[in-house]
């Protein structure tokens, strides 16, 4: 709590003044507190980070001190102390009352099949928490030989593989469509030192010596780059018309400060192209859109490392057709964003984004309709807001 006054104080606090004193006089801006880190780790188990995904483990390994007392402790101090505070409790795997303030972090260590498979996890509100905060998440292993789960002796990766960003990319598009459950999601670890005995931890998102050439932007950082480089102000519902879910998946919003539309995208597990003809509510014929496109030609399991980067950029410039539609196929093993744009944010979009590495900048949004193509189909229409 005096940690909190620290921040939140006034200069007429204790920890407010001593904050003033130290020459910040104006309190700074705290929305969110979360309640300690994994607290199902703790009921003697230990850490095996591929068992940690089976409920059952969760629930009997969960510290009770948690449940009985810490967290209520804590939460019935900070919501007293500052009544608009959002809690955050540790984990997803405790029952807890559910109210508007109380949201959980969910922490996702595993293999690419897992990752896709929790795609609607968070349909429907699926958690019992008011919204759900994607704290860590990693594919850490690759697909098991068998059936899962993975035994806990399996090899972690050294590096990001292809197929795990893709999948990790199917997961957070799930999240994203669903925007009104979720809080934000981070890739873990962010950052990795190189030398040898500096790091205990693998796979991580940028890897990095003293040397600037050694740099290491792992294939997730080329996908989280695409998919965060554009950003919804609102989500829209997408109904499928013709086929089902996968092997595309996807997520559809509107910023609504541009009025720009887009549909972003990722192809797992397909045994051929997926062709798309997408027409948006409101879109006329000769709008123009910029498709980007990531793929990694050299196969599932490529990887950045020192010196290589095995990830390809394909963009192209589309124009809706009579009625409004574009029309363009993504690969398997891919991720996609589509962005309609005027003219003018066409030009301005290529010189201020697309001349730099890696093209990552934007901004998002897509408005209700409706597609038709041979294979995965897909509509737009009014859903809830962010």
């Amino acid at each position: 709590m005096n940690e909190l006054e620290y921040i939140l104080g006034g200069v007429d606090t204790t920890y407010g003044a001593l904050r003033a004193s130290h020459g910040y006089p104006n309190p700074w801006k705290l929305n969110y507190v979360e309640i300690g880190n994994e607290d199902y780790l703790t009921g003697g188990e230990g850490y095996v980070p591929l068992v940690l995904l089976q409920c059952q483990y969760l629930t009997n390994s969960l510290d009770s001190s948690y449940i009985d007392y810490r967290y209520n402790a804590f939460s019935s101090a900070i919501t007293k102390a500052y009544p608009s505070m959002q809690i955050i409790a540790s984990t997803i795997f405790i029952s807890l009352p559910a109210t508007d303030q109380v949201s959980a972090d969910y922490h996702l260590y595993a293999y690419p099949d897992l990752f896709v498979s929790k795609y609607n996890m968070f349909d429907q509100n699926h958690t019992e928490w008011a919204k759900t905060l994607i704290g860590e998440f990693a594919n850490t292993l690759p697909n098991p030989g068998g059936l899962p789960p993975v035994p806990a002796t399996a090899q972690a990766l050294q590096w990001p593989t292809w197929i795990g960003s893709v999948a990790e990319a199917v997961f957070l598009l799930g999240a994203e469509r669903n925007a009104g459950s979720t809080l934000g999601a981070a890739y873990a670890p962010a950052l990795q030192r190189l030398d040898p005995g500096a790091s205990q931890w693998t796979p991580d998102l940028i890897s990095f010596t003293s040397a600037p050439a050694d740099t290491v932007r792992s294939t997730s950082w080329h996908v989280l780059s695409l998919l965060s480089g554009t950003r919804f102000t609102s989500t829209r519902a997408v109904n499928v018309t013709d086929g089902g879910i996968g092997p595309a998946y996807f997520a559809a919003g509107q910023n609504t400060d541009t009025g720009a539309y887009v549909l972003k995208a990722a192809v797992y597990n397909s045994s051929a192209d997926v062709p798309f003809r997408v027409a948006f509510e409101g879109v006329a014929a000769g709008t123009l859109a910029n498709l980007t496109v990531l793929t990694a030609p050299s196969g599932p399991d490529a990887s950045v490392t020192v010196g290589t980067d095995p990830v390809v950029y394909t963009r192209r410039s589309l124009t809706a057709a009579s009625d409004g539609s574009f029309e363009f196929s993504l690969p398997n093993l891919s991720v996609a964003v589509l962005l309609t744009s005027t003219a003018a944010e066409e030009a301005a979009l290529a010189a201020a984004v697309w001349g730099q590495f890696p093209g990552v900048g934007g901004y998002g949004g897509c408005k209700g309709g409706q597609t038709k193509n041979k294979g995965w189909n897909a509509g737009y229409g009014v859903g809830n807001g962010c």
